[in-house]
């Protein structure tokens, strides 16, 4: 397996620093999320999916998504619980897939593999509220690792069914944004 210096480096860096609090942590906490109306959860599924700004039935992987995941798996459709919620912890990863989440740190990773930068934020359990998490994935190429999602990028991602506010009792919402990718920071 090649692996090129520089990648590596971020890699060990990343490693080292802890998978559960990696760059960006401490950036979401705090964060309030607003689901203004209810958003439906397929039968057999306990997440909602959103690509390009706009809720999908599947993803590319390979492009910016977003997952809002509820607290249960149902036979029949669910719907979102709706109102404020906070984030009250987050987690960031470097994954070599999305789906089944094995982390780089594991398996190794080639320069010509895609890497998958995972940014989960834990919702807080207000009373009556279904909701779990809502976890943004970017694939990264060539061994070029950028930072988590911020918060304007994820906006971008979810659109106006989801809106992210940057902390408790903010009025002013997330607009404009860039794709995740275009911040290439972490370059080797």
């Amino acid at each position: 397996m090649k692996h090129r210096p520089g990648a590596l480096s971020v890699l060990m860096a990343a490693v080292i620093g802890g998978c559960a609090h990696g760059p960006g942590a401490g950036v979401w906490v705090g964060t309030e999320i607003q689901i203004p109306e209810p958003i439906e959860i397929s039968a057999g599924s306990a997440r909602a999916w959103f690509q390009g700004g706009r809720q999908v039935s599947g993803v590319d992987r390979f492009e910016p998504y977003c997952e809002l995941e509820i607290d249960t798996v149902s036979e029949s459709p669910q719907w979102s619980s709706t109102g404020n919620f906070r984030v009250i912890g987050e987690r960031y990863s470097l994954l070599r897939d999305p789906i089944t989440r094995i982390p780089t740190f594991i398996t190794g990773f080639n320069c010509s593999d895609p890497l998958f930068q995972e940014s989960i934020w834990r919702l807080d359990g207000t009373a009556g509220s279904n909701l779990h998490s809502l976890r943004c994935v970017v694939a990264y190429f060539d061994c070029r690792i950028g930072p988590p999602v911020t918060l304007p990028q994820a906006q971008a991602v979810v659109g106006p069914r989801i809106r992210l506010f940057d902390g408790p009792g903010s009025a002013r919402s997330l607009g404009s944004a860039t794709d995740p990718r275009s911040d290439r920071s972490g370059r080797d």
